[in-house]
């Protein structure tokens, strides 16, 4: 005797709520940048997670995990050592995008693009893995400034985050607050800066919102 076979109502509504939750992280929020040209922003809504000094050989301490101070390397963020080695002596910035947050990310300065390569590998979880986030594919770009000085932005990939969308084209000017990029549920976003180029307004555990100021530069 036939039966007839009725879809799974509990899986059409979680993949129903799915569609929603990934339409309501993709939700653009207009962003108004402030007068104060010498301000960076924050790129997106986030978590600041770690602030560090980059050492002369590119050497980074990250957070200590069960008591053990974790380094890492520019190396271990880029294939392309040659694109990170002016950050050499800079600053490290890691923004962690909480699955609640809102995954798109603006241009936290003025500038162009001159570089962008994604380099493939896992979508591990970045909190309850540690430095794992270091294997996850991302997204690397190189900003050129209007301020003189070149800055780095990651996207990083993460659990469920297969996805990573850029918004930009190479070699075109972005503004403040423009689109930059987006990517689904739980995330990174790193920000290398060079040596003297800019003040740090954040601190570690500070929930900064889309467009906050983050840092300030005195090269107007």
């Amino acid at each position: 005797m036939s039966r007839l076979i009725l879809p799974d109502r509990s899986r059409l509504d979680r993949f129903a709520s799915a569609l929603s939750l990934q339409e309501i992280f993709y939700r653009e929020t207009p962003v108004q940048a402030p007068a104060d040209s010498a301000l960076i922003l924050s790129p997106c809504r986030s978590k600041v997670e770690r602030i560090a000094p980059i050492a002369a050989d590119g050497r980074i301490a990250d957070k200590k995990v069960l008591g053990r101070r974790r380094f890492f390397s520019l190396d271990d963020l880029s294939e392309d050592d040659a694109s990170l080695a002016a950050y050499q002596g800079g600053c490290y910035v890691n923004l962690y995008l909480a699955p609640w947050d809102y995954h798109f990310v603006i241009f936290p300065v003025a500038g162009r693009i001159t570089a962008a390569f994604r380099r493939d590998g896992f979508n591990w979880p970045v909190v309850a893995w540690g430095g794992a986030w270091l294997r996850n594919t991302r997204l690397v770009s190189v900003i050129e400034t209007r301020f003189g000085f070149p800055m780095a932005l990651m996207m990083v990939a993460s659990w469920n985050v297969g996805g990573i969308e850029p918004l930009f084209e190479l070699d075109r000017e972005y503004e403040r607050a423009d689109r930059f990029g987006r990517f689904r549920i739980g995330s990174t976003v790193i920000l290398l800066f060079p040596p003297g180029a800019v003040e740090v307004l954040c601190y570690e555990g500070q929930k900064l919102e889309l467009g906050a100021p983050l840092a300030r530069t005195a090269r107007l």
